[in-house]
């Protein structure tokens, strides 16, 4: 229950990913969380990058969502790219480098 609070209570990634926050404030924020819960940061960061984009992946129209969110990931075909090796949908390249940045 502790790891689904955490989840839910800020959207500091999207901040940061909007110019709200800092990056090390989004860093501080993330740190606190995964302590709150258990949890090493690692592990928590990417439980919430899962997370994340699962909350905002729908609000693009690729998947017949609203139309809102495409700027953030990468798309081939009309389709967003999953990569393999972060284990995630791939971001635009803006919010790639914002995103590796957090690592």
């Amino acid at each position: 229950m502790l790891i689904i609070e955490s989840l839910l209570e800020r959207d500091c990634l999207g901040e940061y990913f909007r110019h709200k926050i800092t990056l090390k404030e989004c860093c501080d924020k993330i740190s606190i969380l995964a302590k709150k819960c258990n949890l090493n940061v690692f592990e928590f960061f990417q439980l919430f990058m899962i997370y994340y984009q699962c909350d905002i992946a729908p609000y693009t129209k690729d998947v017949r969502g609203f139309r809102f969110l495409e700027h953030l990931f990468e798309y081939e075909d009309g389709k967003k790219i999953f990569d393999k090796n972060e284990k995630l949908l791939k971001f635009s390249v803006k919010y790639q480098k914002m995103y590796f940045m957090l690592n």
